[in-house]
C-alpha cells in the first residue's frame, strides 16, 4: 500500500497594517471558510479605505479557498475604482 501524502494543518494567519496611505496585508496558513468572516472584517476596516497603494504576503499561504479569494478580488476591485 502506498503512502498518503498529507500537509498538515498550519493554523491560519490574518494581519492587517497600515502606514500613511499604505496598506499591508500578510496571510498565511490555511485561509478557508474558518476565517472568512474575520478576514472580510480587516478589509473592511475604515483605516484601509484611504489606502491608495496596498501590499498582499501571500507567501506564507499553504491552501486559499475560492470564498476567500473573492474577498481579496472584491477589496481590490474596489479600491481601484473611485468612490462618489
Amino acid at each position: 500500500m502506498a503512502a498518503e501524502h498529507t500537509t498538515p494543518h498550519v493554523e491560519p494567519v490574518i494581519s492587517v497594517s497600515t502606514a500613511g496611505r499604505r496598506a499591508e496585508l500578510v496571510l498565511s496558513g490555511e485561509i478557508g471558510a474558518a476565517v472568512l468572516r474575520e478576514l472580510e472584517q480587516r478589509l473592511d476596516a475604515p483605516a484601509l479605505a484611504g489606502a491608495a497603494e496596498w501590499v498582499v504576503d501571500l507567501s506564507g499561504v499553504t491552501r486559499l479557498d475560492l470564498a476567500c479569494a473573492y474577498a481579496l478580488l472584491r477589496v481590490a476591485t474596489q479600491t481601484a475604482r473611485p468612490r462618489p
